[in-house]
């Protein structure tokens, strides 16, 4: 009796055929909600390229500064501090703050649309697409990256981009060429010279396409790994190669010195012994006079000045690496609670808007009244997210596969957790780039169904036949 009533209730609660009717009108739906996020993603930029920015950040002169560098050739006072992947794009827009913006612009509407097509595609579903695309293209902290001369709005479109290959990848019913790998391992070569943290996602997705080689077996497969791996690598091998030559010393860049003695710097009088400088105790004397004002800017540990060294900036990072290596060491729990904090923080929701730069009050006040919304929404994704990541890890250990949406979460999980072992400072501003893809993912684990994968809509579906046939028995 139990079986009849699992059959019947299986039954009852299938889907109903669709009809060539529904996909012509989902079809004209699809087309439709386009053309609606498009225009609101192109309307909302529209509106800060005339009320705002475009804005001057603490990090704009340093890319400027490389930029210049690069239109006269001349890398004599090349630190390293900055890598030249952004400035490159400054210099071919001729270093006009108003053409960076109109591109950055562009890249969001890019990053919007690809998303939307993701989430479209994945859940078959145009209205759950329509309303995270216009969601999506209206966020106001999404919208005002456009308009800062920095680094996150085109990191946000190549990441974006990156996903969407992911998916149109696992998806399409054509085997995969090494030209889509090759292109895919180019725009993430280009990314890690922008932002080095994402330097991450190379291990992942080399692990992903080398477990779909020796789980399909297609001689197709032998081919994408090694175009992806030349294609991703070659920019940063370009990378270390230049800063050898200008640096006299292979690395990403020089601020990693400075970015992990955030970490440190709470314990960093457990270094004495390797101190043959002598700048702890200035560094002491100078973490406690600047700590009250980091915390005033939510603990960030940026703004605290470091004493001077001797030496070029390598040798200062070198430095400063070497004093954390020995306080980590010392203290191994102290850095792994502060990374903890820092993985935490990087959740939290930005907005890098300044008052300052609009000439328009009623976008003001708009931005104050509406930031809260935004925030409670990208917080709920957020957590959704965290709560999807779990689900997949489970779905990897008990099924023994790993898709488009598996690999997007492990790429995020990846870049997060790299940069929170590496900084303790405004983590969730270095979140903005991947909060686009982190959206779409947790709201494809709400709604889709996926037979092949544990989501959230699939582990409450399960719950719910559950619960239900126990109630009939």
């Amino acid at each position: 009796m139990k079986e009849l009533n699992k059959a019947l209730h299986r039954t009852a609660h299938k889907a109903p055929p669709v009809t060539a009717d529904v996909m012509q009108r989902n079809y004209m739906n699809s087309k439709l909600y386009l053309v609606v996020v498009l225009a609101v993603a192109f309307l909302a930029r529209l509106l800060f390229l005339s009320c705002y920015g475009p804005v001057h950040c603490n990090d704009t002169p340093g890319y400027m500064e490389v930029s210049s560098m690069i239109g006269s050739g001349n890398f004599s006072g090349y630190t390293g501090w900055r890598t030249p992947g952004y400035p490159i794009i400054m210099y071919l827009c001729g270093n006009s703050y108003t053409h960076i913006v109109v591109l950055q612009s562009l890249c969001g509407i890019i990053g919007t649309l690809l998303l939307f097509y993701s989430l479209l595609r994945s859940t078959c579903s145009p209205h759950i697409a329509l309303l995270y695309g216009l969601f999506l293209a209206s966020a106001l902290n999404m919208v005002v990256i456009d308009s800062n001369i920095m680094t996150e709005s085109l990191a946000a479109c190549l990441f974006a981009t990156i996903v969407f290959l992911l998916f149109a990848e696992d998806t399409t019913s054509h085997p995969i060429r090494w030209p889509h790998s090759l292109a895919m391992g180019l725009l993430m070569g280009f990314l890690i010279v922008i932002r080095p943290q994402f330097i991450a996602m190379i291990p992942v997705v080399t692990f992903y396409m080398a477990f779909r080689w020796y789980t399909f077996k297609q001689p197709i497969w032998r081919f994408t790994l090694p175009a992806f791996l030349v294609s991703a690598c070659i920019p940063v091998i370009m990378l270390l190669g230049f800063n050898t030559a200008h640096l006299g010393k292979p690395m990403l860049s020089t601020t990693i010195g400075f970015n992990i003695s955030q970490h440190t710097l709470p314990f960093i009088e457990s270094a004495k012994r390797v101190d043959t400088m002598g700048i702890i105790p200035e560094t002491v004397r100078l973490r406690d006079e600047y700590w009250d004002f980091a915390q005033s800017l939510d603990d960030n540990r940026a703004f605290i000045p470091r004493p001077e060294i001797a030496g070029t900036k390598v040798e200062q990072s070198d430095y400063l690496v070497r004093l954390s290596k020995e306080a980590i060491k010392n203290n191994p729990l102290k850095y792994l609670q502060s990374a903890t904090s820092a993985w935490m923080r990087f959740w939290r929701v930005s907005l890098l808007y300044d008052a300052d730069n609009t000439r328009c009050s009623a976008l003001d006040k708009y931005a104050m009244f509406m930031w809260p919304i935004y925030k409670l929404l990208w917080l709920f994704l957020n957590l959704l997210f965290l709560i999807s990541s779990g689900l997949a890890v489970i779905t990897v250990l008990k099924r023994r596969e790993i898709g488009w949406y598996e690999c997007s979460i492990a790429l995020i999980l990846a870049v997060s957790i790299l940069q929170a072992l590496v900084e303790y400072g405004d983590n969730s501003r270095y979140a903005i780039p991947l909060e686009p893809s982190v959206g779409m993912i947790a709201v494809y684990s709400l709604f889709a169904r996926d037979n092949n994968r544990i989501t959230i809509a699939s582990t409450l579906r399960r719950f719910r036949w559950r619960s239900t046939s126990e109630s009939e028995a």
